[in-house]
């Protein structure tokens, strides 16, 4: 290929929005050709560059993470030390190593899962589905069941009196006028069932005049 046809497809590729190659390119050392060439290339977002030596402790890093919990994974199901070698691919004297060392990283997901599953399990049993870690952390998390209407939710959010109506506000995601407002009508119905109690009894109540005719005949008698 001569210079003149080289010259052309260079000049076509920075017609096209690419930057200009340097005609000598053929002639610089591969690695400052490949990175001229990196440089023009704009179809993907550059990836980070991260050095060779840097990934290969990384992956060896994971690498024996890996091991050492499938090193007390496989002894917990009753592996022998020389069948975990084997299909690890390590030798037995370090599979034997990693097996007297306790494993922190598998530790902790145990405990993680652990936890997990509680309150997954709590959840179920109690039948709640909407839950905050938003009230002082002092206080009792509140459990309220989402299907509920949002009266219902505030009466049993304040019922025991470990929330306020701004905690409860904030919990529902309603302002604090509207959970007032509900408190006013929670209070409102009360005293009407109050009443209306009062009313019923004394409406039922037997007048103690009924029971005089009963008196003044055993006394007569």
């Amino acid at each position: 290929m001569t210079n003149e046809m080289r010259t052309f497809r260079m000049d076509a590729h920075a017609d096209d929005g690419g930057d200009m190659l340097p005609t000598n390119i053929h002639r610089q050392p591969l690695a400052a050709a490949l990175e001229a060439l990196r440089r023009v290339d704009q179809d993907g977002p550059p990836e980070p560059y991260e050095p060779p030596l840097e990934r290969a402790n990384q992956a060896r890093k994971e690498t024996a993470e890996f091991n050492h919990k499938a090193v007390h994974i496989l002894a917990g199901m009753g592996w022998t030390t020389c069948a975990i070698a084997g299909e690890l691919g390590i030798t037995q004297r370090r599979a034997q190593a990693l097996r007297r060392q306790p494993c922190e990283a598998l530790e902790v997901e145990r405990r993680e899962a652990g936890e997990r599953k509680a309150r997954e399990q709590a959840a179920r049993t109690s039948g709640a589905l909407f839950f905050t870690e938003e009230l002082l952390e002092d206080r009792e998390p509140v459990w309220v069941d989402e299907a509920l209407p949002t009266r219902e939710k505030i009466k049993r959010c304040l019922r025991d009196g470990k929330a306020s109506q701004a905690e409860v506000a904030r919990l529902l995601g309603i302002s604090r006028q509207a959970v007032s407002k509900h408190v006013q009508a929670l209070a409102f119905r009360k005293s009407e069932r109050s009443l209306a109690s009062v009313h019923t009894k004394a409406k039922f109540r037997r007048p103690a005049i009924r029971t005089l005719p009963i008196q003044i005949k055993y006394l007569g008698g």
